[in-house]
């Protein structure tokens, strides 16, 4: 039987062409119409296509995955179901059904704790977890601030790897093939002490928990280690995926991952990966300094980072730890060994230098502004005075200080109040396009490819030249032709941020902001027919 040629429907068997229900569970991207139909298309083709990655070990690193074949950028390499979701530990009150926000006018009637309604109430994964457990003793105290952190709910998610073992022996086997690093945990006192008494004496002394105390402290290990952020609309919570955290970490790395509204990581590529390169994640925030960088990904993840990135002295060229030398007039200072995490800091020109704690000193006391400009409702003003202070005066134009308060203005302006689009003067329009373009250069390097920022940035840059041009041609400024000429960027700005954006839930900032293009696509492609003459099906 010829298999029929069926491109992006994965509702489509490609062995018969009919509607098709059974998804691959190697890749998730074919589906089938019956078993037979599987098997005979794995033989024939998808056995060399099925999951594009595979695992490795070493000394070094451990376990970690490679790319078994070519991938182009934008393929999806992972898709999978959270083996577990939970509270996060520091986190405010919320339902354990939905895990949205609470405000107490609503309490479990079995275990007391605050819930949505009695829906939620109902929902399995607070039924059958947690709530079998404090229905015995109220956990929950009867006075508590909706409004602050409370160490009760540091034990949920605890509880709900351990309910695995009855629950889903299935998923309980995958959670114990996780990292715990329980020798390196207990070397951090203060960790390791925090969960001995919010989690493990919690739950053996009060709740008669049976679990051996170094099992718990295993399970809360695996949630330390490897857990993933989960944030959706109103919902911040976190959750395991097993496969996804073999993925090795690189402060660039070449994959970004999204939530779906269902609770599945789904893992692409931001740029291509060869056969045989790891298959990278980042574990912490992009546009922080190596320092900063360094120190998280330590006490959160209990290793140092060695990567390309936090081995060179100016960040890959960016300079983006900078601070601008008082001896010569164009030098720089770097620190003389990154991955040190008290080094000097020399002049790229000069014989200057810093201390570390002087450096430490410098940004501190500029992070002080940003967050004293922040607190004033209109603060793009504010923040721009902190840039003309410092920029290329204080630190490197490229900074991650100077590039933090560029990321937040490349959104303040067209959406704080007063600074909304319609709002925007001539020269508010060209200072948000020179923003998003200097933004631009600097992620283009440590966040290259197909990532979020990189979209978002597109996105605002494209406002930016449509607001700035549709004025300047209502008003007799500019010709038909620099008309055509801008709104061709704008459409390709359009297009490629949507690509990558709408990789991204519908609940997500993201996901709503690519809902929106599709529709400024057709109104920028009517005004190039109608006005420019230029018809772009």
């Amino acid at each position: 039987m010829e298999t029929p040629v069926i491109i992006n429907n994965i509702n489509v068997c490609p062995v018969c062409g009919k509607a098709s229900d059974k998804i691959c569970a190697g890749c998730r991207s074919v589906s089938y119409c019956c078993s037979e139909h599987q098997k005979q298309h794995w033989k024939k083709q998808h056995k060399n296509e099925c999951r594009v990655w595979a695992t490795k070990t070493n000394d070094i690193m451990g376990r970690y995955v490679v790319a078994s074949r070519d991938i182009p950028a934008g393929t999806i390499v992972m898709d999978e179901e959270a083996l577990v979701i939970g509270p996060k530990q520091d986190t405010l009150p919320i339902c354990l059904g939905c895990h949205k926000s609470v405000d107490g006018t609503y309490f479990c009637s079995k275990c007391f704790f605050p819930l949505c309604n009695s829906d939620c109430e109902k929902l399995p994964i607070h039924a059958d977890n947690e709530c079998l457990i404090f229905r015995k003793k109220r956990a929950f105290p009867k006075q508590i601030e909706f409004d602050r952190h409370h160490p009760v709910y540091e034990c949920i998610l605890a509880i709900r790897c351990l309910r695995l073992k009855e629950l889903n022996p299935k998923k309980w086997k995958k959670l114990n093939s996780m990292e715990h690093h329980n020798t390196l945990r207990k070397e951090l006192e203060n960790l390791w002490n925090r969960n001995e008494v919010n989690v493990v004496q919690f739950l053996r002394n009060m709740f008669q928990v049976e679990e051996d105390p170094m099992e718990i402290h295993t399970v809360v290990g695996y949630a330390d280690i490897n857990a993933f952020e989960i944030k959706q609309a109103s919902i911040s919570i976190c959750g395991m995926f097993p496969d996804v955290a073999l993925m090795a970490h690189e402060c660039i790395s070449n994959t970004h991952h999204s939530i779906t509204d269902d609770y599945r990581m789904i893992v692409r590529t931001t740029s291509p990966i060869k056969k045989g390169e790891m298959i990278t994640t980042t574990y912490t925030h992009t546009l922080d300094g190596t320092m900063n960088r360094r120190i998280h990904i330590r006490e959160s993840k209990l290793f140092d980072c060695c990567c390309p990135r936090c081995k060179s002295p100016d960040e890959m060229g960016t300079f983006f730890s900078a601070i601008k030398c008082k001896k010569c007039t164009d030098g720089y200072l770097l620190p003389v060994d990154p991955l040190d995490y008290n080094p000097a800091w020399n002049c790229n020109i000069c014989d200057f230098s810093y201390p570390n704690k002087t450096v430490d000193y410098i940004v501190e006391e500029i992070r002080e502004e940003i967050q004293e400009a922040e607190q004033v409702q209109s603060c793009i003003e504010l923040l721009e005075c902190v840039m003309q202070k410092h920029s290329g005066k204080t630190v490197h134009p490229n900074h991650f200080t100077m590039i933090a308060i560029l990321h937040t203005l490349s959104q303040f302006y067209g959406r704080v109040k007063g600074w909304t689009m319609p709002d925007l003067s001539y020269d508010a329009l060209r200072r948000k396009e020179e923003i998003c373009r200097k933004l631009m250069e600097v992620v283009d390097v440590l966040e290259p490819g197909l990532s979020r920022i990189r979209g978002a940035t597109k996105f605002e840059l494209q406002q930016a030249i449509y607001f700035r041009v549709q004025k300047e041609f209502a008003d007799g400024l500019i010709s038909v032709d620099d008309l055509r000429k801008s709104l061709e960027e704008v459409l390709e700005l359009m297009q490629s941020a949507y690509q990558i954006l709408s990789f991204d839930s519908l609940l997500s900032p993201a996901g709503r902001t690519a809902k929106v293009i599709p529709e400024s696509i057709n109104v920028v492609k009517t005004i190039l027919k109608k006005v420019c003459d230029v018809d772009i099906s």
